[in-house]
Protein backbone atom coordinates (compact mmCIF):
# COMPACT_ATOMS: atom_id res chain seq x y z
CA UNK A 1 0.00 0.00 0.00
CA UNK A 2 2.69 2.50 0.87
CA UNK A 3 4.06 1.63 -2.40
CA UNK A 4 1.19 2.64 -4.30
CA UNK A 5 1.10 6.41 -2.12
CA UNK A 6 4.49 7.14 -3.35
CA UNK A 7 4.02 6.44 -6.54
CA UNK A 8 1.06 8.73 -7.21
CA UNK A 9 2.93 11.03 -5.05
CA UNK A 10 5.84 10.48 -7.64
CA UNK A 11 3.30 10.97 -10.51
CA UNK A 12 2.05 14.10 -9.03
CA UNK A 13 5.06 15.90 -8.92
CA UNK A 14 6.28 14.75 -12.64
CA UNK A 15 3.32 16.36 -13.63
CA UNK A 16 3.90 19.67 -11.43
CA UNK A 17 7.49 19.15 -13.39
CA UNK A 18 6.09 19.06 -16.89
CA UNK A 19 4.21 22.26 -15.92
CA UNK A 20 6.83 24.34 -14.83
CA UNK A 21 8.26 23.16 -18.24
CA UNK A 22 5.61 24.63 -19.63
CA UNK A 23 4.22 21.19 -20.78
CA UNK A 24 0.95 22.04 -19.81
CA UNK A 25 -1.74 19.72 -19.70
CA UNK A 26 -4.57 20.45 -17.06
CA UNK A 27 -6.54 17.32 -17.04
CA UNK A 28 -3.44 15.07 -16.38
CA UNK A 29 -2.31 17.31 -13.68
CA UNK A 30 -5.92 17.52 -12.35
CA UNK A 31 -6.20 13.52 -12.53
CA UNK A 32 -2.40 13.16 -10.43
CA UNK A 33 -4.50 15.43 -7.91
CA UNK A 34 -7.59 13.81 -7.37
CA UNK A 35 -5.22 10.27 -6.78
CA UNK A 36 -3.29 12.19 -3.98
CA UNK A 37 -6.33 12.89 -2.64
CA UNK A 38 -7.46 9.39 -2.48
CA UNK A 39 -4.40 8.52 -1.07
CA UNK A 40 -5.00 11.61 1.40
CA UNK A 41 -7.78 9.60 2.51
CA UNK A 42 -6.45 6.34 2.57
CA UNK A 43 -4.07 7.44 5.12
CA UNK A 44 -6.03 9.18 7.07
CA UNK A 45 -8.08 6.39 7.58
CA UNK A 46 -4.84 4.00 7.75
CA UNK A 47 -3.61 6.42 10.89
CA UNK A 48 -6.98 7.33 12.32
CA UNK A 49 -6.13 11.18 11.84
CA UNK A 50 -9.58 12.90 12.39
CA UNK A 51 -10.81 15.64 9.76
CA UNK A 52 -10.77 18.17 12.45
CA UNK A 53 -7.18 16.83 13.07
CA UNK A 54 -6.41 17.46 9.41
CA UNK A 55 -8.53 20.68 9.51
CA UNK A 56 -6.36 21.90 12.24
CA UNK A 57 -2.71 21.53 10.63
CA UNK A 58 -4.05 23.02 7.25
CA UNK A 59 -5.46 26.14 9.01
CA UNK A 60 -1.85 27.08 11.02
CA UNK A 61 0.30 26.40 7.62
CA UNK A 62 -2.35 28.27 5.71
CA UNK A 63 -1.22 31.20 8.13
CA UNK A 64 2.17 30.71 7.90
CA UNK A 65 1.93 30.73 4.54
CA UNK A 66 0.12 33.85 4.77
CA UNK A 67 2.53 35.50 7.48
CA UNK A 68 5.33 34.71 5.07
CA UNK A 69 3.92 36.12 1.81
CA UNK A 70 3.21 39.48 3.89
CA UNK A 71 6.72 39.80 4.39
CA UNK A 72 7.73 39.33 1.34
CA UNK A 73 9.87 35.69 1.58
Amino acid sequence: MVRTFREEFSELIQCISKEIRGKSNIDHLAEEMADVCICIEALKQIYCISDEQMQTWIDLKQKRVEDRMSKGE
